[in-house]
């Protein structure tokens, strides 16, 4: 697939996208081929602003809402069926000021 940027667009999961209270400030992430222009695995880091009231268990289900679905991306001549694990409380980490820095996993399958 080679483009963490087209997987992540898939989802919304770009910079300035907003999920129930919270705007996204970066996202950024790496590929790994599992078996060569066929299946890809990726590891994504997500970080979040607090805008207004938030709470983490309501992005969570947001999160869920979100991962639930596989997504059909198109990237290089090629459709691409792409899913991200749930996201669990333990893959989020919340700092002092409220931002949310979240890891998920991800595959793409031609």
């Amino acid at each position: 697939m080679h483009s963490t940027g087209q997987f992540l667009s898939g989802f919304g999961l770009v910079p300035g996208g907003r999920i129930d209270g919270y705007v996204i400030i970066s996202s950024t992430g790496t590929e790994e081929s599992i078996s060569r222009y066929r299946k890809y695995r990726y590891e994504f880091t997500v970080e979040l602003a607090s805008i207004g009231y938030s709470n983490v268990d309501n992005l969570l289900s947001a999160m869920s809402q979100i991962t639930s679905q596989i997504r059909s991306i198109f990237a290089t001549r090629n459709y691409y069926n792409c899913s991200i694990e749930p996201v669990k409380r333990n893959n989020l980490m919340v700092d002092s000021v409220g931002h949310v820095t979240m890891k998920l996993i991800g595959y793409g399958t031609r």
